[in-house]
């Protein structure tokens, strides 16, 4: 299997680099946008270790935070390449969390190149995140293109290691007909611990190939049918899943301002787990995967809308069930105040109920205010409310709450990919 995985990512780094020098090749139409974003706050946090409420240490600390980015495309009426690499530094005024200074660091970018009857392209999402950020699922405000579920556990032990997710996923989609495409998608991804694996928090590798005929049944409907293949496999247990799944997508507008969209599918796995005797067990199990979303873009407003049932691997060294409802979005109040908020509920547990210990709870709340200064320049406030717990936890039982504040000024240049939406009334 590691041989298996070690050819799949040679063969998609090449095909990687063929997209991007088929992208990023000479044209005569082609053009360049650099948006450089610099975003510099100081923060307030009430439980910056994670320590359940029911346990004493909890201690507020305050630290700054400058967070730095830079958007880069080059684009013309066939191709489009994106890359966004982004670092994050912390430091705290206390020496008492010097285990929590540190960088995060992340590079996004996707591209795709049109022929006639033939599309290619790639999504890439690479992060080396200290602990406290990288085990958390985080609100994405990139609402056109969110990010993957990266596997997070909510374990905070060891806070001053890192956690390294990388996500890659070529594709090809072939036009059939005016209305029928086939896309044929490889998708691979891959989480390491600076400080190695634990029996609570793991590396993993996760391979999936699927296949996906789409059909436009009018000029506003698309339905799709796909069947995918997933490997999956944990470092610190070798627990393997192997997993199938047929499903079934739906999308269609309302009107002019909402859409509408549902998934529903079954899955069969088969898996070798192995408990703490290192008793290994070999079985199978079925389930199924639903999705519900409503999407709003409007000249002020942008909203998404999602109720889920899906499964995803992770860290907690196995194949989880994740039920999540998100709301995220964004409004223009005013040519100069803006807000951003995000509301993102989950419950995970293991597939097949295998290991009830790593049941969790998840809650976080979101609310971020701007003030425009100038076009480019701008007051930013907010606060972000999280909550977990581990229901059936045999020790760190209890919730586990942490409030954070924060104040700051962002400066973010100009897209002419992306131009600032029209002055509000």
């Amino acid at each position: 299997m590691k041989l298996i995985n070690e050819r799949f990512c040679a063969r998609a780094a090449s095909i990687g680099l063929l997209l991007t020098g088929v992208f990023a090749g000479p044209r005569a139409d082609a053009a360049w946008d650099f948006v450089p974003d610099l975003n510099l706050r100081a923060q307030s946090e009430d439980n910056p270790f994670y320590i359940p409420d029911n346990l004493p240490g909890q201690q507020n600390a305050s630290s700054a935070a400058l967070d730095m980015s830079i958007d880069m495309a080059t684009y013309n009426q066939r191709s489009l390449l994106v890359f966004e690499p982004r670092v994050i530094a912390y430091r705290y005024a206390d020496n008492s969390y010097d285990a929590l200074n540190g960088e995060d660091w992340r590079v996004r970018g996707n591209g795709e190149y049109q022929w006639t009857t033939v599309r290619a392209g790639f999504d890439a999402d690479f992060r080396r995140l200290r602990i406290v950020t990288g085990e958390f699922g985080s609100i994405d405000y990139n609402l056109d293109t969110q990010a993957p579920d990266t596997g997070d556990t909510g374990r905070t032990a060891l806070s001053n290691q890192y956690r390294k997710f990388y996500y890659l996923t070529p594709y090809v989609a072939f036009t059939l007909s005016p209305r029928n495409t086939l896309r044929l998608d490889a998708t691979h991804s891959d989480v390491s611990y600076t400080g190695g694996d634990l029996s609570f928090r793991t590396g993993y590798n996760d391979t999936r190939y699927s296949a996906t005929l789409q059909r436009n049944t009018d000029q506003q409907t698309q339905i799709s049918a796909i069947m995918s293949v997933d490997e999956y496999n944990a470092n610190v247990n070798t627990n393997d899943f192997h997993t199938v799944t047929v499903q079934g997508q739906f999308t269609r507008p309302i009107n002019q301002v909402w859409s509408f969209n549902m998934a529903a599918g079954v899955l069969r796995s088969d898996y070798q787990v192995a408990n703490v005797q290192d008793r290994v067990t070999a079985g199978a199990t079925t389930d199924y995967i639903a999705s519900l979303g409503f999407r709003k873009r409007s000249e002020r407003t942008s909203l998404n809308a999602d109720l889920a049932r899906n499964v995803y691997p992770s860290s907690n060294g196995y194949s989880v069930v994740r039920r999540e409802a998100r709301l995220y979005g964004d409004r223009d109040l005013s040519q100069r105040f803006g807000l951003e908020y995000g509301v993102l509920f989950q419950e995970t547990k293991t597939l097949g109920n295998l290991n009830s210990t790593d049941d969790r709870n998840y809650a976080d709340l979101e609310l971020n205010f701007t003030w425009a200064i100038k076009p480019v320049l701008f007051l930013v406030t907010g606060v972000e409310y999280q909550s977990q717990e581990f229901t059936n936890a045999v020790v760190n039982q209890g919730k586990t709450t942490a409030t954070t504040f924060d104040i700051g000024v962002r400066y973010r240049g100009l897209s002419k990919r992306k131009p600032p939406r029209p002055p509000t009334p």
